[in-house]
């Protein structure tokens, strides 16, 4: 995800907050151990344009609100969370997952901060059976699936299904875009 802001945004200033900050190896991003938290600027206290969290929100109230903080005035947040509470699993617990997110429940986190939400839907929504079988029915224990040749094809197969089942209110994820005012 990072790679494809700079390829974007060459000339952004992006910082990485992770658990694994170490991972991050391009010399323009500047990385960052841990989470956020209220008033805990880890880019310095300048505002910024973007927050994105890619199934790293862990469901405090505090880091939604240090993202929400750190936002200039039409600044973007950008959260992809896993959804369905029906599909928590042990493989959650693992990963350190607390919560799983409807819609609504991410609409409601987000708005409580002063956002204004301009996107809210499910994906993945191919993904739910496997997911439900593997790690609720299974217990299996990771998600290593082994590649497979036709990946583009398979690709291509899930995004003309997602646009067919778009009506579904359910996915394996829920992403929400906002926006500072």
């Amino acid at each position: 995800m990072v790679g494809a802001l700079l390829a974007r945004f060459p000339l952004a200033d992006v910082t990485v907050v992770d658990g694994d900050a170490a991972a991050v190896t391009d010399p323009r991003v500047t990385a960052v151990a841990g989470r956020l938290a209220p008033r805990d600027a880890p880019v310095g206290g300048a505002p910024v344009d973007l927050v994105v969290f890619a199934n790293l929100l862990d469901g405090s109230p505090d880091e939604l609100r240090a993202a929400a903080d750190l936002l200039r005035p039409g600044g973007v947040l950008s959260v992809l969370a896993p959804a369905m509470e029906s599909l928590h699993s042990p493989n959650d617990a693992r990963a350190g997952r607390a919560h799983r997110y409807s819609a609504t429940a991410l609409r409601d986190l987000v708005e409580r901060d002063g956002l204004e939400v301009v996107h809210l839907g499910y994906v993945d929504r191919l993904g739910l059976a496997p997911h439900w079988l593997n790690f609720r029915l299974l217990n299996k224990s990771d998600r290593r699936v082994p590649s497979l040749p036709a990946d583009r094809v398979l690709t291509a197969a899930s995004q003309v299904a997602e646009r067919a089942l778009r009506w579904m209110p359910a996915g394996r994820s829920v992403v929400c875009i906002a926006r500072r005012t």
